[in-house]
C-alpha cells in the first residue's frame, strides 16, 4: 500500500522531468549552464549549434574557449561579477565558431539557487 502511494509522485516527477527536458533541449534560444570556472556542465541543442560542435563534446570545456580573443576579458568580468554576488549579468561577445563565420551573441546570465553554477 505504501509502495502504491509512492508510485504516483514518482510518475509525476518523471512527467515533470520529461517536460523540462523537452523545453530546455528544444528551446529556440541557446541555454548553457556553467560552473564557477566557466566550464560547460549543460547545454541545449540551440546553444550547441552556435560554436558548431556536437553537444556531447562541449561538456566540461571552458565556454571562454569559444569566445573571440577580443571579448575574453569582458566575458571573464561578466562571469566574475555574477559569482561575486550579482544576481544577473549581461554582456555581448563574439564566438569563434568552427568555420569562417563569427557570431555575435548577447549573454544574459543568472546564478543558480545554490550559487555553484550559472545559466545563460
Amino acid at each position: 500500500m505504501q509502495n502504491d502511494g509512492l508510485q504516483i509522485p514518482l510518475c509525476d516527477l518523471e512527467t515533470v522531468a520529461a517536460r523540462y527536458t523537452d523545453l530546455y533541449d528544444f528551446a529556440p534560444v541557446g541555454y548553457v549552464t556553467l560552473d564557477r570556472t566557466g566550464a560547460i556542465t549543460q547545454t541545449n541543442l540551440a546553444a550547441a549549434s552556435l560554436p558548431g560542435h556536437e553537444r556531447a563534446r562541449l561538456m566540461g570545456k571552458s565556454f571562454a574557449a569559444f569566445v573571440a580573443e577580443a571579448d575574453q576579458r569582458g566575458f571573464a568580468e561578466c562571469l566574475h561579477q555574477l559569482f561575486a554576488g550579482g544576481s544577473k549579468q549581461s554582456c555581448k561577445v563574439a564566438l569563434d565558431a568552427s568555420g569562417p563565420r563569427v557570431r555575435a551573441i548577447q549573454i544574459t546570465a543568472t546564478r543558480s539557487v545554490d550559487a555553484r553554477s550559472a545559466s545563460s
